[in-house]
């Protein structure tokens, strides 16, 4: 998801990095490096944790960020190594459920119901029932994050913008 800015701040923010290039890398960097952790706070908080608990298997603990800063740019991700990510947020059409994923259903029912043996068997099955035939519902956890935190975002930048005109005036930022 791109955090969209108005005409204006892009026109302003060209001239910042062709006034002072290293400044606003910088400051870039710190903005979209706040935010990319803001955010994944947020998504740790919210997104499943699996059969583990806190720091279980589940896609909450998948959750990383990068920042790279580019000549003219400066680029953030936060994402999770697990297709499972892409799955809880758009959901899923019916499909059969192998005996991995009956296991993995299995420990989740254990640890999150408290069923064990036959009956968290007997329920992880259920559960795999009712994916065959029904999907799984989307859950978008990202794109509400997302909407969320925009203000929190623009207030970062907008900030950044503001420490670049202060250095550029000599101003401790």
């Amino acid at each position: 998801m791109d955090i969209a800015v108005d005409v204006g701040q892009i026109k302003q923010l060209g001239e910042l990095w062709r006034q002072a290039p290293d400044i606003t890398r910088e400051e870039m960097l710190r903005a979209i490096t706040e935010c990319d952790l803001l955010t994944q706070g947020e998504l740790m908080q919210k997104l499943p944790r699996g059969a583990g608990g806190l720091h279980g298997a589940g896609v909450a603990s998948t959750i990383f960020t990068e920042e790279h800063p580019l000549a003219d740019n400066v680029i953030g991700l936060v994402a999770s190594n697990k297709p499972e990510a892409e799955y809880l947020e758009t959901g899923t059409r019916p499909h059969a459920v192998g005996k991995a994923g009956i296991r993995s259903i299995m420990d989740w029912v254990e640890a999150k119901i408290g069923l064990h043996g036959d009956e968290a068997e007997g329920m992880a099955y259920g559960i795999g029932w009712k994916i065959f035939h029904y999907g799984t519902r989307a859950q978008p956890v990202w794109q509400e994050t997302y909407t969320r935190l925009l203000p929190e975002y623009r207030a970062k930048f907008e900030a950044a913008v503001q420490r670049i005109r202060d250095r550029l005036m000599g101003q401790p930022a």
